[in-house]
């Protein structure tokens, strides 16, 4: 059964808001427990003070809540960079938060300073930002949040069966197609839905993606998995290259390897048949899509069976289905997909700051108006800090990167 699981708490009304947000939302469960008590314990303490002195602050935390200093690379922004090795989690389904990157948090810069007042329309009359469809963060919501990590680890392993079974038992609807209606094909999508998502170019880097990688259409998702399980099955039927063995071995070693070879051919072949088999089944379902549904997937399809016509396919043109890069947008995939099947938002409130704040410096590019700010020390610290930082750059654009990495003093 579906739960909600809304990725942040009621109100987005401090910078804390907005990383736990973005942690909720990318599925980090063990750094939302620990925000979470960080944020409880905040509130809690703010209280306090509140109520026994005037300032309304305490240990150095101010009203727009932590600091952190961590600075190991550029993981905030919301293409994948941030699992870059994916490879590296411990176990199939086992949870392991990746280190939040280059994130500094000033516990006296507000938020409504930072991001430029853009989401008007949720600011309320008090200058809080109101999120309806979000609730408080509880230990369902977390529950949900940890199923949604296995699911993404079990991805980024390659160990796609297992996720489909996790997907089937606790999200079943991200791959339950909608039934027949009578005035609509099962498969029909609304328009806005392949704009937004358009087919693989020609190019074989495209091969480094899912097929239509922004959409939650369940029929997507459910052929992108069993494409990928397909070619998780190639890798264990055609292991990556190695070394060939020294001429040196004797004949002991030899004969050993030998009987390890044939054993390992056995399996392959069961291996093979199998997923001979499942190539049969991805086609009959590709052929129930619309017409341009159905190019796009019979094409990546025959591209994927066509790793075997090569002996080292991790250097072949065809090498984008071995990536890990794959691995990675499929898992981002699903993560949406799952959310948008609990109601959930299927962008983290930081990605669409940064998209509104990059479209408005366009626009000011494009209008010749100057991004630049004339704010001095009289009208705060944090209003100079930022002045400066845009001072120094020549054109009126926008790098959520480059913005996370800078270092305010």
């Amino acid at each position: 059964m579906n739960n909600p699981d809304p990725s942040s708490s009621p109100r987005i009304s401090s910078l804390h808001d907005v990383v736990l947000d973005y942690i909720a939302y990318n599925a980090y469960s063990s750094t939302v427990k620990v925000l979470s008590r960080s944020k409880t314990s905040i509130s809690s303490t703010s209280q306090k003070t509140t109520n026994g002195s005037t300032n309304g602050h305490t240990n150095g935390i101010g009203k727009n809540g932590i600091k952190s200093d961590k600075t190991d690379g550029d993981g905030m922004i919301h293409d994948g960079e941030h699992v870059q090795n994916g490879h590296a989690y411990m176990e199939e389904g086992m949870e392991e938060d990746q280190d939040l990157s280059t994130m500094t948090i000033k516990p006296d810069l507000d938020l409504h300073e930072q991001l430029g007042q853009l989401d008007h329309e949720n600011i309320t009359m008090n200058g809080e930002i109101t999120i309806s469809s979000r609730k408080m963060l509880d230990e369902k919501h977390i529950e949900s949040i940890e199923r949604r990590r296995v699911i993404m680890n079990y991805i980024l392993n390659g160990a796609i069966q297992r996720a489909i079974d996790t997907l089937q038992l606790y999200f079943p609807s991200v791959l339950t197609t909608p039934k027949r209606s009578s005035d609509k094909s099962p498969w029909s999508l609304p328009p806005q839905s392949l704009s937004s998502n358009p087919e693989p170019s020609s190019d074989f880097d495209s091969h480094a993606y899912p097929v239509f990688p922004n959409s939650t259409h369940p029929q997507h998702i459910a052929l992108n998995l069993q494409i990928q399980n397909f070619i998780e099955n190639f890798r264990a039927i055609v292991p990556p290259s190695s070394p060939s063995s020294s001429a040196s071995s004797n004949s002991l070693t030899s004969s050993m390897h030998m009987s390890t070879s044939f054993t390992q051919m056995s399996n392959s072949t069961a291996t093979l048949q199998h997923t001979l088999a499942a190539a049969q089944g991805l086609h009959l379902e590709a052929k129930k899509l619309r017409p341009e549904e159905r190019a796009a997937y019979l094409s990546e399809i025959k591209d994927a069976g066509a790793l075997f016509a090569y002996s080292d396919p991790e250097n072949s043109p065809l090498k984008g289905f071995l990536e890990q890069s794959r691995r990675i947008r499929l898992a981002e995939q699903v993560n949406r997909a799952i959310l948008k099947s609990v109601g959930a938002e299927t962008q983290s409130m930081l990605e669409k700051y940064s998209r509104r704040t990059i479209a408005l410096f366009s626009i000011m590019e494009e209008k010749e108006i100057d991004h630049r700010p004339s704010w001095t020390s009289a009208d705060g610290k944090s209003k100079e800090e930022l002045a400066q930082f845009l001072k120094n750059r020549p054109k009126a654009s926008f790098t959520l990167s480059e913005y996370i990495s800078h270092t305010f003093a």
